[in-house]
């Protein structure tokens, strides 16, 4: 505005969405840019480009709003919008709902004008595509087709690359879809629908499966067991024989006895019996075939039939050496083979020299480590003065004997004053050593302190009577009480123990008296 004139007058939506620029007149000093308040607002959404909110002018319909929005997208149904509006205020009648829904027919040649607050929908087509076939399966390019009118089996095989050769003629199965959306299945003869003697007609969203043999048929195995590098289950070949198997197990061990094999079979006459009655005596068929030390080249010849079962039977004597090694006191340390299969605890300190005057005999201990069972507690004085006893154990490969010096200490360790590792004395007791270590804390558990030797047993204190022997090397453990042993337990045992005291203090009087 210059002055009391409208020079020009810019239309933003013609600029903002298609460039124009009609009516941008040059501004001068002292002109106005007046920007009017919006007139009638309408929201769009759905399919089209920009679902945004647009002024419309009085003139301007539905048609000028898909316009503004972009114009509709590929997926858009373009002959109906949906249009949920406000109704005025002078129309608004008691008792009837202030908003209606209405439906607008874009294939009408008119003007469909809208109003403040419209809200137009533009709805999406129906996503459901029909016409189309598919087939899965043993061809050579699987998936979606289009469908034509009169498309045969044959046909959509053919597009479809082909077959493979291992495909089964015999049947194939299509899954079709009827009008109604129900579900039918129909089996055919592919070998007779592909050479034209009885041709299968396709029908929309028909969807084939064609088989492979191997999908309705095991492949068939043999399995190798026994003496070999690596045994396992193998899948049978035509014309394969024993030494097939056994090369494609890596080959015999070399503990495997060459005179001899053992081949289990199924006996198929007797599985495949159709009689009724007692069931057959034997299923199975054990054969021994013999191999020899020329089975790579001459032996090994024999044919394997499906599910046939290999042994290789080990040589019955036949193992690696079986070692033990020997450590610490002992005049000759290391490796031994064990000679027999029972050799025994002294034999094996024999052949390593016996003890050096410095071993500790009643701290030597085995560590097996096979099965897991770790450290084996024995008594090695009782061992060497009555070999073969039940003292003198039997050892096993990979067995550690450990025979330690003469040690000096006494460990005191758990719930007393100040654990510690003390000079053994010759005569001290338990409770001796206990004392030395600052006596029992206030939460011990001395009922259930024991000693542990340095063979790896262990001794209980046995209350009442004479507490365990305390040995060079030994570890006195004084464990903490547990959470449900209170002081009433504790004042129990103190009432027991005066109770006996009491007893041997009337029998050393009767004792005396007479």
């Amino acid at each position: 505005m210059r002055g009391e004139k409208t020079i020009a007058t810019l239309d933003l939506y013609d600029y903002l969405l298609s460039g124009q620029r009609t009516g941008d007149a040059l501004l001068h000093e002292g002109d106005t840019v007046f920007v009017p308040p919006r007139g009638a607002a309408v929201h769009v959404t759905g399919e089209v480009r920009r679902p945004l909110t647009f002024e419309m002018k009085a003139e301007e319909g539905v048609r000028d709003l898909i316009r503004y929005a972009g114009g509709f997208t590929a997926e858009a149904k373009t002959d109906q919008v949906h249009v949920s509006r406000i109704v005025p205020p002078q129309e608004r009648l008691p008792e009837q709902p202030d908003r209606v829904f209405e439906d607008l027919d874009l294939r009408l040649k008119m003007l469909h004008l809208l109003r403040d607050g419209d809200v137009v929908r533009v709805d999406r087509i129906d996503d459901r595509l029909e016409s189309w076939i598919e087939v899965q399966g043993n061809v050579k390019q699987p998936g979606r087709y289009q469908y034509r009118e009169g498309v045969t089996v044959a046909e959509l095989v053919k597009q479809a690359g082909g077959l493979w050769s291992d495909t089964l003629t015999e049947r194939a199965i299509i899954d079709r879809t009827e009008s109604d959306q129900t579900r039918t299945a129909v089996d055919f003869d592919l070998g007779a629908a592909l050479d034209g003697s009885a041709p299968v007609s396709l029908r929309p969203m028909d969807v084939m499966r064609i088989f492979s043999r191997w999908d309705v048929q095991d492949r068939y195995d043999v399995a190798i067991s026994g003496a070999v590098r690596e045994p396992g289950t193998f899948e049978w070949r035509e014309n394969m024989t024993l030494r097939d198997v056994i090369l494609k197990a890596g080959g015999l061990k070399e503990s495997a006895d060459l005179l001899r094999a053992e081949v289990s079979r199924v006996l198929r006459s007797a599985v495949e019996s159709r009689e009724t009655g007692a069931p057959p005596a034997r299923t199975v068929d054990v054969i021994t075939v013999q191999l020899g030390d020329d089975w790579l080249s001459s032996g090994g010849h024999f044919a394997l039939e499906p599910h046939d079962r290999v042994a290789i039977r080990s040589l019955p004597w036949w193992e690696l050496p079986r070692q033990v090694t020997v450590r610490g006191e002992v005049h000759f340390p290391g490796v031994y083979t064990l000679s027999r299969n029972d050799e025994r605890l002294a034999a094996i300190i024999a052949r390593a020299g016996g003890l050096k005057h410095t071993a500790y005999a009643p701290g030597t201990r085995v560590v097996r480590e096979k099965d897991g069972i770790g450290n084996v507690a024995i008594d090695l004085t009782k061992a060497l003065s009555k070999p073969g006893s039940e003292h003198d154990a039997i050892l096993d490969d990979g067995d550690v004997i450990l025979v330690p010096p003469r040690p000096y200490t006494v460990k005191v360790a758990g719930a007393v004053g100040f654990p510690t590792s003390i000079i053994f004395e010759r005569g001290k007791s338990l409770g001796d050593y206990v004392s030395r270590a600052g006596g029992y804390a206030d939460m011990a558990d001395k009922w259930k302190t024991h000693v542990v030797y340095p063979n790896g047993m262990s001794k209980q204190i046995r209350k009442i009577w004479s507490d365990p022997e305390v040995m060079p090397g030994s570890t006195i453990v004084v464990p903490l009480k547990s959470p449900d042993t209170g002081v009433g337990k504790l004042e129990t045992l103190k009432e027991i123990a005066s109770i006996f005291a009491s007893v041997a203090t009337v029998w050393l009087v009767i004792d005396r008296t007479q």
